[in-house]
């Protein structure tokens, strides 16, 4: 099992629960989680570009490239999107969160724990979609914290 894998996400897989809404009232429809033991840790391109939030900041703003930012993907399937990064965990930062492939940002959910997601999955799920539907919804800002890889890999 990996070590990176948060208490609070171990305790619901071994509960035998499942995450249970309306797919139909969900941005992403229907999702099925890795089993625990196919958990696996991937590395997301987070965009740099001058157009981010903390592109003043950025070092790297004016170039090509996007930081890397390791993260554990937790949703195999997925009914009306791409299902890599949709419901990702963070090990480094100790946040859930969810990655948007087409623009290459992370939307995270600070002080969550994933009882808070199963107990309204619509709304972690869909959370970056429907951004007003949230009272989170920061974006990730990886400067400082996460390598910067220059040119381009998408």
């Amino acid at each position: 099992m990996n070590d990176q894998i948060p208490k609070d996400l171990r305790d619901f897989y071994e509960s035998g629960r499942r995450l249970e809404y309306d797919p139909k009232k969900c941005a992403v429809g229907k999702v099925e989680l890795y089993d625990l033991q196919s958990i696996k840790l991937v590395d997301f391109e987070v965009n740099s570009q001058h157009w981010a939030p903390w592109a003043a900041e950025d070092p790297h703003a004016d170039e090509v490239g996007y930081y890397i930012v390791p993260a554990l993907d937790l949703i195999s399937k997925c009914e009306h999107y791409s299902p890599g990064g949709v419901l990702i965990y963070i090990p480094q930062l100790g946040v859930y969160g969810s990655f948007d492939d087409d623009h290459r940002t992370i939307t995270y959910f600070p002080k969550i724990k994933f009882w808070s997601i199963v107990g309204d999955p619509i709304k972690y799920l869909s959370a970056q979609w429907r951004p007003k539907q949230s009272d989170f919804n920061p974006i990730l800002n990886p400067v400082g914290v996460f390598p910067f890889q220059p040119g381009w890999d998408w």
